[in-house]
């Protein structure tokens, strides 16, 4: 759910994270609806493409401001 939320805060569609990433939009849409999960390398790439951390895309954590995601 934090990919699809950071890809919509962006402003990028699936094709464009997609694109990105080197998959299809249909694996870009399994992976943001928990179908099909998200291998480690991709999981990188992301954080590193919406400029948030690991620690944020996994479990929700800000460690700029010490926020969790409720």
């Amino acid at each position: 759910m934090r990919i699809q939320n950071c890809r919509i805060c962006s402003g990028k569609t699936q094709e464009e994270v997609a694109e990105y990433l080197g998959l299809s939009p249909k694996s870009v849409s399994n992976i943001e609806t928990g179908y099909t999960m998200c291998k480690p390398v991709y999981l990188i790439m992301l954080s590193e493409y919406f400029g948030v951390s690991i620690d944020y895309m996994l479990k929700g954590c800000r460690n700029d401001i010490g926020v969790t995601e409720i």
